[in-house]
């Protein structure tokens, strides 16, 4: 079903079957994680935000994949973007975010993402957060159109099907509720 400029010919030649070329987007931009802590989250959240973000960066790395996280810091009064290339990367912005006072600075709703940085090229957002809305998605689907963006709800699971009704994803935004109780089970099936 490919068109026939799309066949690799020499490559298929040597293999003696047909050897479709694959375009992918630039890996320079590929993936954009966002750590959202906005409302008050339980101690339990917040492990399950740092658990998130730390595996799925690791992740990317291990499978060498260029990566930036984005959270908003309000000590300096904004966002803060650091690209992580290496352990070292993501060690220095561990640091950082785990500076005194960091989750009480958390002052801004996810909706807010999106209004200030550009988020133009990357081939998937991945936002963590303890809370979102069905505007909330449906502002974040707008905003970052052209990316896959997937929200990581990290939230327990009687919670979650208290919103369940209300939570339905928004077109373009992948929902998955990660269970801090059960971490392991939650982040292994996404990768």
């Amino acid at each position: 079903g490919d068109p026939m400029t799309r066949i690799h010919w020499k490559l298929s030649g040597r293999h003696e079957q047909l050897m479709v070329k694959d375009f992918s987007l630039p890996m320079s931009k590929a993936v954009l994680l966002l750590l959202d802590l906005q409302g008050r989250p339980k101690p339990k959240q917040v492990d399950g935000l740092l658990d998130s973000l730390y595996s799925w960066s690791c992740f990317l790395l291990e499978h060498q994949i260029p990566h930036e996280i984005e959270w908003y810091d309000g000590r300096q009064g904004g966002f803060t973007r650091t690209r992580i290339i290496r352990q070292d990367d993501l060690n220095t912005a561990l640091s950082a975010l785990l500076s005194p006072g960091w989750p009480q600075r958390q002052s801004l709703p996810l909706t807010t993402w999106g209004s200030g940085w550009g988020y133009a090229g990357y081939a998937e957002i991945i936002c963590l957060c303890t809370e979102i809305t069905q505007d909330s998605m449906a502002l974040l689907g707008e905003r970052m159109a052209g990316s896959r963006v997937r929200i990581l709800l990290v939230q327990e699971a009687d919670k979650v099907q208290k919103m369940a009704p209300s939570l339905i994803a928004a077109p373009g935004v992948n929902l998955t509720v990660i269970d801090p109780e059960h971490m392991r089970e939650s982040l292994s099936s996404l990768t």
